[in-house]
């Protein structure tokens, strides 16, 4: 099965958090596929919490990820913006919802903010 996994799933994932096992099983089990941007922003993200060190070895480190990343596409960056506009998502995440729904495959994460999205299935990880 594939499916999209969000920024927050990625995060959990990479600092062992609660419910990180779940996310590894999906890894071994399915095709996890994630959009750059939302890659982009759990670099940011590290950045921005003072862990510099931790987000450039990620950045350096995301071709060893399993974990197919998609380009943002003109077609891919109109439909983020759709979402962007209908949702109030991230702008990472309305690329995460595109990509969802351009590959037909549900979002693994834990975000509340993407319940409120009609279009997509979730895989809900609770933690």
């Amino acid at each position: 099965m594939k499916l999209v996994l969000d920024t927050f799933a990625l995060l959990k994932w990479l600092l062992e958090e609660k419910g990180y096992e779940e996310i590894e099983t999906h890894f071994r089990e399915n095709q996890v596929l994630m959009s750059s941007i939302s890659f982009d922003e759990a670099f940011y993200m590290f950045l921005k919490k003072g862990f510099k060190k931790e987000a450039y070895t990620l950045w350096i480190n995301r071709g060893t990820l399993p974990i197919r990343f998609f380009e943002p596409t003109w077609k891919r960056i109109k439909e983020a913006a759709l979402i962007k506009a209908s949702y109030p998502l991230s702008y990472a995440d309305a690329f995460c919802v595109a990509l969802a729904i351009e590959m037909e495959a549900p979002v693994l994460t834990g975000d509340p903010g993407f319940k409120k999205v009609k279009e997509i299935e979730l895989l809900w990880i609770e933690g």
